[in-house]
């Protein structure tokens, strides 16, 4: 299954939590409703992630994530446990944020899905050096290492760009003193920008 077909099918596994039980994580902004769902944070422990899909599902209906269900696939582990978060969520009303994020619905079940967070041109590469290194310390950056799919071209505006959009999808905040949010897609060649 590709990238494209699973991420659809975890947009509507999440969705179909959202609208399929009363909305009641939400917030009225004007006329508009914000909605929220709990999802898991791609770099918490697969064995807390499965062990509090074990006690959800002992709690709400996981059956959607169980073999034959609309959202067993992808069978990873994460995958899995946005869905019985987000369930818990929705029946519990809290949200487990030592293994969780709130996320709202700007990053998640619009037509538009999709923003990427990349660093302005005009950023001083000193503070775009500076981002480096800590969204470095912060998460996965072996793909802009040497030998990584995004290594080249060997720039800092490249690698920042690569760097600010990780700590974007870990944290859901970008720097705009020195980036930006687009619906355009960096990715270019082997580099994939999730």
């Amino acid at each position: 299954m590709d990238k494209i077909n699973v991420f659809l099918l975890l947009i509507s596994c999440i969705l179909g939590v959202a609208y399929g039980h009363e909305m009641t994580n939400s917030t009225s902004i004007g006329q508009k409703q914000l909605v929220k769902w709990c999802i898991a944070q791609p770099s918490a422990p697969q064995d807390k992630l499965q062990g509090f899909i074990d006690y959800a599902c002992g709690v709400v209906d996981c059956s959607a994530i169980q073999p034959g269900g609309s959202c067993y696939y992808p069978t990873i582990v994460v995958s899995h446990a946005d869905y019985a978060l987000n369930m818990l969520y929705r029946v519990k009303g809290s949200c487990n944020l030592y293994i969780a994020k709130i996320t709202n619905s700007a990053s998640i079940g619009r037509k538009q899905v999709v923003k990427w967070c990349i660093a302005q041109p005009s950023a001083p590469q000193e503070k775009l050096q500076g981002l480096i290194d800590y969204a470095c310390g912060v998460v996965d950056c072996s793909a802009i290492q040497p030998g990584g799919s995004c290594y080249y071209p060997n720039m800092i505006l490249s690698h920042a760009d690569y760097a600010l959009n990780q700590l974007y999808r870990y944290k859901s905040s970008c720097n705009l003193y020195i980036a930006t949010i687009t619906s355009v897609n960096p990715s270019y060649g082997s580099c994939m920008y999730s």
